[in-house]
C-alpha cells in the first residue's frame, strides 16, 4: 500500500476531512438543543431545522444516498429490462444501452472534475436530472430521440457515480470515530448498505412493470400464469401490448425520477467544494486540466488495472442479465410481462447479498467468500449453458436469483477496496473504475445485440475467473493478516479484553 508524503493538513484538504477540533465540536454539539451549529454544519449546506446526533446524521446521509439513488436507478434499470422487446426493431433497444455505457465510459474522465466544482451533493443531484431526460426520452422512442437521451443519462451517470462513492466514504471516515469502528470496517459496512440499496433499485421500477403489465394481460382476457407453455420460446405478445400502459409505466417512473431528487436535497449534506472564482485560464487548470490529469494518472499505478478487472464483474452481469437474458429466458419464453419480476428477483437477491456480505467481512475472511461466491457463480452459469433453452418458470427465475445472490458480494468489493487503498486520492480512483464499469456495459450489451445467448454467458465465465485472480493478488499483496483474518484478531483482542477486565 502506497504510503503517503504529503502533509496532516494537505491530507485533511485532499480527503474533505475536518480538523480533530472541528470533529470535537460536532461530536460535543451534535445532540445539544440550543447550542450554536458547529463547523461541520455549517459547512454542509443543508437546512439544520431539528437536533441529530452525529451517528443519526451519518445514517441519514447514508440512507438519503441510497434511497434517492434506488429510486431514480429503478426508473432506468426497468426501462432497460424493457428495451430489447420493446425498441426490437433495427436493435434499437439495446443499441441505445450500449451508446449509453459509452457516454458513461466517457464521463469517467471529467467525474472528478464535476465533483470539485459542485461537491458531493450537487453532482449526485444533477445525474438524477439527466437520468429524468433520458427516462422522459422514452415518451417517443425514435433515434433521434433515445440517443441523445441516453447520452445525457450517461454523461450525468458517470460523476453521479463516482461522488455516490466520494461522499459515502467521506461519511464513514468522518464518523469512524463516533462509531468505535476502523475506518475501513466502517467503508465497508457503510459502502455495503449503500450497494444494498443500488441493487434494491431493481425492486420499485420493476415491482411497477411487472402490475401494470399484468394488470394489462388481465384486461385482455388472458391468464397471468399461462399453464400451457410451448416446446419453444416463440412467445410474441410484447409486440400487442396497449400503448395507454405503456404510458402509465413511464408516468411512474418520472415521478419515482423527481422524489429521489427531493430526497438528495434534503438528506444529503454537503461536505464542501473546491470551487473558487478564478480567471478562465486558472479555472480550466485547476477544474478541468489537474483532475482530468490525475484521472490518467491512476493508470501508473498497477493496483487500478486489478480494481478495473474486479468491477467489469458485476457491470457485465447487470448488462448481460437485464439486456439479453430477460428477452432469451423471459420475453421470448414466458411473455413480457414477466420480464419485471424476472429483474426484481435479480435485484432483490443482489441487494440481501451485499448488505449481509458487507457486514459478514469483519467476521468471516473476505478472501474466503471471494471464493466461494465466485465458484457457485461459475457453476450456475454452466448450468444456463448446458441446459437447452425452453419455455419453464423455474429456469427463468432459480439461477438468476443465485446470480444475484453472486453478483451482490462482487458489487461491495472494489468500492470498499478503493476507500482502505487510496484515501487521499479517492475522487481520481472512483472516476478511474466508473471507466471500467462502463467498459463491462458497453461489452454486455454489445455481445447480447450481435451474438447469442451462450456468447454472453461463456464471455461471464472468463471474467470471473479473471477478476478471481486479480483479487488473490490485490488483496494478498497490499494487506497484512489482520486485515485478511479480521476475525481472528479480533476474538484475541476481546479475550485480551475480557482477561484484563478479570
Amino acid at each position: 500500500m502506497d504510503i503517503p508524503s504529503n502533509s496532516p493538513t494537505d491530507i485533511r484538504r485532499q480527503s474533505h476531512l475536518p480538523t480533530p477540533q472541528e470533529l470535537k465540536d460536532f461530536i460535543q454539539d451534535g445532540g445539544q438543543e440550543g447550542t450554536s451549529p458547529s463547523v461541520l454544519e455549517r459547512r454542509s449546506g443543508t437546512c439544520h431545522c431539528f437536533s441529530l446526533s452525529p451517528k443519526a446524521n451519518a445514517y441519514k446521509n447514508v440512507l438519503g444516498v441510497g434511497l434517492s439513488f434506488m429510486l431514480v436507478t429503478s426508473s432506468v434499470l426497468a426501462l432497460a429490462s424493457l428495451q430489447s422487446s420493446l425498441n426490437d426493431e433495427e436493435g434499437l433497444g439495446l443499441a441505445t444501452l450500449a451508446i449509453g455505457s459509452a457516454s458513461f465510459l466517457i464521463s469517467g474522465l471529467f467525474s472528478s472534475s464535476v465533483i470539485k466544482v459542485f461537491g458531493t451533493k450537487y453532482t449526485i443531484i444533477l445525474g438524477y436530472v439527466s437520468s429524468l431526460v433520458y427516462v422522459l426520452t422514452n415518451y417517443y422512442p425514435r433515434w433521434y430521440t433515445l440517443v441523445p437521451g441516453v447520452v445525457s443519462y450517461g454523461l450525468g451517470h458517470g460523476p453521479n457515480l463516482a461522488a455516490i462513492n466520494v461522499h459515502v466514504t467521506i461519511i464513514a471516515v468522518k464518523y469512524a470515530p463516533v462509531f468505535k469502528e476502523k475506518t475501513d470496517h466502517l467503508i465497508a459496512f457503510f459502502t455495503g448498505m449503500a450497494t444494498m440499496f443500488f441493487r434494491l433499485a431493481f425492486i420499485p421500477g420493476n415491482l411497477a412493470t411487472t402490475v401494470i403489465l399484468f394488470s394489462e394481460r388481465s384486461n385482455s382476457d388472458m391468464d397471468i400464469i399461462d399453464s400451457s407453455l410451448g416446446p419453444v420460446c416463440n412467445n410474441t405478445e410484447f409486440q400487442s401490448l396497449e400503448p395507454g400502459y405503456v404510458y402509465i409505466l413511464l408516468s411512474s417512473f418520472v415521478a419515482m425520477a423527481i422524489v429521489a431528487i427531493v430526497i438528495a436535497f434534503f438528506l444529503i449534506d454537503n461536505p464542501g467544494t473546491d470551487f473558487k472564482y478564478q480567471s478562465c485560464r486558472r479555472f480550466f487548470g485547476v477544474y478541468l486540466k489537474e483532475p482530468i490529469l490525475s484521472t490518467f494518472k491512476m493508470f501508473l499505478d498497477w493496483k487500478i488495472y486489478l480494481l478495473l478487472i474486479m468491477v467489469i464483474v458485476t457491470s457485465f452481469t447487470t448488462a448481460t442479465v437485464i439486456g439479453k437474458l430477460s428477452k432469451v429466458y423471459v420475453s421470448d419464453c414466458i411473455g413480457v410481462h414477466w420480464v419485471g419480476l424476472f429483474s426484481l428477483t435479480y435485484g432483490t437477491c443482489s441487494g440481501i447479498s451485499a448488505i449481509v456480505t458487507g457486514r459478514l467481512v469483519k467476521y468471516i475472511p473476505q478472501f474466503l467468500m471471494v471464493y466461494g461466491f465466485s465458484a457457485l457463480m461459475i457453476g450456475t452459469v454452466f448450468l444456463l449453458l448446458f441446459m437447452d433453452i425452453e419455455p419453464s418458470y423455474a429456469l427463468a427465475f432459480v439461477p438468476i436469483a443465485i446470480i444475484g445472490l453472486c453478483d451482490g458480494m462482487w458489487h461491495t468489493l472494489p468500492p470498499t477496496l478503493v476507500g482502505i487503498l487510496y484515501p487521499l486520492k479517492k475522487e481520481p480512483a472512483y472516476s478511474t473504475i466508473r471507466m471500467g464499469l462502463a467498459g463491462g456495459r458497453v461489452l454486455g450489451f454489445l455481445l447480447g445485440l450481435f451474438f447469442p445467448a451462450s456468447v454472453s454467458l461463456w464471455t461471464e465465465v472468463v471474467i470471473i475467473t479473471v477478476a478471481v485472480l486479480a483479487y488473490s493478488i490485490l488483496v494478498f499483496a497490499t494487506q497484512s493478516k489482520q486485515q485478511l483474518l479480521p476475525c481472528l484478531y479480533l476474538s484475541k483482542k476481546d479475550s485480551k479484553t475480557a482477561e484484563d477486565h478479570n
